[in-house]
Formats: structure tokens, sequence, C-alpha cells
């Protein structure tokens, strides 16, 4: 995850919440996003809710409180409001994150040289933690498979310092985002 500015991150979640219904009621999971980044900030992911709980978290851990509480209620409203359709979509989502976490678990098994990408690819591990504390209605076999994961990182796991800008460290306690606190021991 690359360091952005507040701005990064307003922008983003302000684009999302004025798409979410479209978004929601589609099929698609991933979504264009109608925003621009700030200059020199790269681009934005597409829209998931993912990204959204992402986002949100980051943004909400680098303003202050009453800016905070006012985006985290604008999501939570409409939350509530396509409660069926969130969970739907988020649950898509999850799906799509622990194949594709999967599938890097699954290099840095075979080849160790691929821990140079973790600090990219653990995104993915940080959504599914997201979408977790979302209570979706999940398989006890996705779950199984996560914790197979895990213990699969774990193995090669070294615990240390915070990978991502430090500024974002207080939205991501060690617990439960452990696999954010260290590195890949080779």
């Amino acid at each position: 995850m690359k360091s952005h500015s507040v701005a990064y991150f307003r922008r983003y979640l302000q684009a999302a919440q004025a798409a979410l219904d479209g978004y929601l009621l589609s099929e698609d999971l991933y979504w264009p996003i109608d925003a621009r980044p700030p200059a020199g900030e790269g681009t934005y992911p597409a829209l998931t809710l993912g990204t959204i709980l992402l986002y949100l978290r980051i943004f909400t851990s680098l303003v202050p409180q009453a800016e905070a509480q006012q985006m985290e209620t604008a999501f939570w409203h409409l939350r509530e409001r396509w409660r069926v359709a969130w969970e739907r979509k988020a649950a898509r989502d999850w799906a799509a994150r622990l194949r594709q976490w999967g599938q890097y678990v699954g290099e840095l098994q075979t080849d160790v040289g691929n821990a140079g990408y973790y600090a990219y690819q653990v995104r993915l591990r940080v959504i599914l933690e997201l979408l977790l504390q979302e209570r979706l209605p999940l398989s006890s076999d996705d779950l199984d498979v996560l914790k197979g994961m895990d213990v699969q990182l774990r193995a090669m796991w070294r615990m240390g310092a915070f990978l991502w800008p430090p500024e974002m460290a207080a939205a991501f306690p060690e617990q439960p985002f452990w696999f954010l606190w260290g590195e890949i021991s080779g």
C-alpha cells in the first residue's frame, strides 16, 4: 500500500457514496469509480465493498473524529438501506479476494522470491479481515480455507515493524492484523 494523501481517500469515498446504489443493484463485482485522484497519486482501483472498507478504515484514522464519523455514518446508512444487496455483494467480494489471496500464498510456498510483492498483495488479506468484520454468512469451509492460508503464512512469518506507511499503523492494530506487522522470513 502506497502512502496517499487524505484527499486521495476522501475523493474515492465520496465517489463511492454517489455510485453505491447503482453498484449494489448491479451484477458487477468491479465498478468503475468516477473520481480523479489528486495529481501525482496514481489511479483509483475499481469500486468494490472491500476497497470501500479498506479506504474507509484508513481515512477515518487520518482525519478528525467528526469528519471520520460523518463519512462512516454515510456508508452505514447506505449499508442498512441496501442490507441484502450489500451482503450479497460483500460475499462475492470475499470469494474473489479469497481466491486471489490463495493464489498469492501458493506462490509464496513455491517461490519465496514472491515475498517482494507481499506489501502490495497483503491488501487482499486485509480486505478479507474487514469483510469478516461485516459478519457475513460465510460457510465454515470458507473460513477453514482462510485459516489454512494463515497457518501457511505464519510458518514463513517473522513479527516486526508495520509494513505500510506509518501513518496507517493506528488503523491496523497487531490483532487482528498480524499479517501487516512483520515480514516473510526466507
